[in-house]
């Protein structure tokens, strides 16, 4: 997938290259362009800053090879990749003329944050542009509801400098629509995540292809017939309300959702970036997810008869202690409950062990960074479900080998051996 959107990157900007005639005289931020000449086999033209660096990338991307691949490729663009020092390479090459080839390089880092300057003028026609993009638009026409749609001309607003304030102009399809064939009011509601606005308009004329220039200074009417023009300032007074969006950086990600919450708590509207982002790999994930799932069950219950076969040889080590106490008199129940709380309390004094080794990584004292993590992570119920888990695995334990030593007599459980 990568490979892909590399290569398309750069078929895009070759086709821009050749069709304009034009090498940029700078390299764009990880992208290069050479002119190689087949006649004098060098190159001829660059955006590299200078001889070294275009020596350098010759050398390395393409060696003795280049003469080769142009003849293989039979004047077809070709599209390749080259590894440089732990760094990938992605390379086109395409036929300008007779013996002309634009070769163009791009590094996969090529996505790195780029920082576009432009004049006020321009950061204004966009932001409008923008506010028009993610806002909805119903218009009523004498109180009949038209549909309107974000990429079509026709039942929708478009701004003209020569339509007054508080007018519009349809066009001559639109009067269709209403008694006598006059439409005479025009309704623009506009709403999206921000904000809602009303406006309400008279309808003074109509247009056709004959006078749509003359109304609103429009001359193509195959392009912009269809539209409802309106007062520019009224059109613009229906976007630019503003900046309504701010960025919340969380320095602790596990306090994300938290955070969420809270400004959802406090009246805002909030989009976790990441809920945007396109998992190409979810459905791929969906059975990875599975399949871990399944493991972690068997390791748990391998981990459990591990566990248990280890207890029941130390616990056998101890026959001859217990058959005693079952010749001195004691009956099943009492010997369940001795290996109870000898079990209990290995399990309490090694759980506490291992707290204190969790306050130690928490304090900082013990800088370990896949413990760091792991513990930042553990919840005060996390705690406490693994207690449970590691109780009930003692208890069975305790219960399974109580029984075993009662199955036989005292003597024989007695001369037993580990």
């Amino acid at each position: 997938i990568i490979d892909n959107q590399m290569y398309e990157t750069l078929a895009n900007e070759q086709e821009m290259i050749i069709n304009s005639s034009y090498l940029p005289n700078k390299q764009s931020k990880r992208s290069f362009h050479m002119i190689y000449d087949r006649s004098t086999y060098s190159i001829i033209s660059s955006n590299l800053p200078n001889h070294d660096a275009i020596s350098q990338f010759y050398y390395y991307i393409f060696g003795e090879d280049l003469e080769k691949m142009i003849e293989a490729s039979q004047d077809t663009p070709i599209y390749h990749k080259s590894d440089i020092d732990d760094e990938t390479y992605y390379y086109a090459i395409s036929k300008i003329s007779n013996d002309k080839y634009l070769i163009s390089v791009q590094d996969s880092n090529y996505s790195d944050d780029v920082t576009f300057y432009l004049i006020e003028n321009d950061i204004d026609n966009i932001s409008k542009s923008i506010n028009r993009l993610y806002s909805d638009i119903n218009i009523s026409i004498d109180n009949i509801d038209l549909e309107s749609e974000q990429n079509s001309r026709y039942n929708t607003i478009y701004p003209s400098s020569k339509v007054k304030k508080n007018e519009a102009i349809i066009s001559e399809q639109l009067n269709n629509n209403c008694d006598n064939f006059k439409c005479n009011n025009l309704i623009v509601n506009v709403s999206n995540i921000y904000y809602k606005e009303k406006i309400e308009l008279n309808i003074v004329k109509s247009y056709s292809k004959e006078n749509i220039e003359k109304l609103t200074g429009y001359n193509n009417y195959d392009s912009y017939g269809g539209y409802i023009f309106i007062n520019e300032d009224d059109y613009y007074s229906l976007f630019n309300k503003g900046n309504y969006q701010s960025s919340v950086f969380v320095k602790n990600v596990k306090n994300v959702k938290s955070t969420i919450k809270e400004l959802n708590n406090m009246g805002y509207s909030t989009l976790y970036v990441k809920d945007t982002t396109v998992d190409l790999l979810q459905d791929v994930r969906v059975f990875v997810n599975l399949f871990k799932a399944i493991a972690l069950v068997i390791a748990l219950v391998a981990l459990f008869f591990i566990s248990y076969f280890i207890i029941k040889i130390i616990l056998k080590s101890r026959n001859i202690y217990f058959s005693i106490i079952r010749m001195l008199g004691c009956s099943k129940k009492d010997v369940k409950m001795l290996i109870n709380i000898e079990l209990n309390t290995i399990l309490n004094i090694s759980y506490l062990l291992i707290l204190v080794i969790i306050i130690l990584v928490n304090n900082k004292i013990i800088d370990f960074p896949y413990l760091n993590k792991l513990v930042d992570y553990l919840k005060f119920s996390d705690y406490i479900i693994l207690y449970g888990i590691l109780f009930i695995i003692s208890l069975i334990i305790s219960l399974k080998f109580g029984k075993s030593i009662f199955k036989k007599s005292a003597i024989k459980t007695f001369n037993e051996e580990v």
